[in-house]
């Protein structure tokens, strides 16, 4: 049963209360009465355990809201509250992560569908999770974890603004590429088997050990990305340094890019050279 107590040299009310799961659970809460503490501690404890339906819950803590702040607590759907959080974002974000989170947002949109035009609150966790593994179905792991990282943003801010009692995302995990796990270079006698029937097209990009970026790969131990696990492991074997490697293959790290910035021609062509003809 919730319960409540004040602490603290200011006195404030904190509420105590249990999760479906039994953990204990404190809030300080934003009340000068014990009567209105009590009242927002035994709310909390029903939202924690559902025992309540999501309205009744809304409708009773609105009224605590109104009683406590004078005024109503804020409401939005899905996508006008989308809409403000874009906006909102413009001037704190690059032009770049502005598109992502527009992106991803719109995918949002577009797996809720009529849902998007119902109140934030609706939204549970099970439909992120939903989400989530609808696109793992056709997106990398990388991928799909970017649309969750933004997902969960979104609605860190809702939850923050007043619009949500609690965070739908925040405990929606990201998913495991186990594909990269499978994955190896090619043996020198499998890349000229590969060779022996590839077209001239093929071969210039295999030759330039390459990597293509679709939708989702299929795990394989061997895939066109390991076409760049041989060149980088035939280099190092070479006895390439590092900086002439990351520089010919195409790795981007920042760590890496600020370590090795002024690796020359003449080092690119000796890398080139030393990969073995097939």
């Amino acid at each position: 049963m919730a319960t409540v107590l004040q602490r603290g040299k200011k006195r404030f009310w904190y509420a105590i209360f249990r999760d479906l799961n039994g953990k204990q659970l404190w809030r300080r809460l934003k009340v000068n009465d014990r009567r209105s503490a009590i009242a927002a501690a035994t709310l909390l404890e029903q939202t924690a355990q559902r025992r309540r339906s999501a309205q009744h819950i809304r409708k009773v803590f609105g009224d605590l809201y109104r009683e406590f702040y004078g005024e109503g607590m804020p409401s939005a759907t899905v996508r006008a509250y989308s809409e403000r959080w874009l906006e909102q974002k413009r001037p704190e974000t690059a032009e770049s992560s502005h598109l992502a989170y527009t992106k991803t947002i719109s995918v949002f949109l577009h797996f809720l569908a009529e849902r998007a035009e119902r109140d934030l609150a609706d939204v549970t966790r099970g439909d992120i999770m939903r989400f989530r593994n609808e696109l793992a179905n056709r997106l990398g792991a990388d991928t799909v974890n970017r649309y969750v990282k933004i997902v969960r943003m979104f609605f860190k801010s809702a939850h923050r603004d007043g619009y949500l009692l609690e965070n739908p995302a925040e405990h929606v995990d990201a998913i495991r590429d186990r594909s990269k796990e499978a994955r190896r270079p090619f043996t020198i006698g499998e890349l000229q088997a590969v060779m022996a029937v590839a077209d001239p097209e093929w071969r210039s990009l295999i030759q330039g050990r390459g990597i293509g970026r679709a939708a989702r790969r299929a795990a394989s131990q061997l895939s066109f990305h390991s076409l760049r696990h041989t060149a980088v492991s035939l280099l190092k074997d070479a006895g390439i340094p590092q900086a002439a490697v990351q520089e010919l293959i195409g790795h981007d790290s920042e760590q890496m890019s600020a370590l090795y910035t002024h690796v020359g021609r003449e080092a690119l062509e000796k890398a080139a050279a030393a990969l073995p003809e097939i």
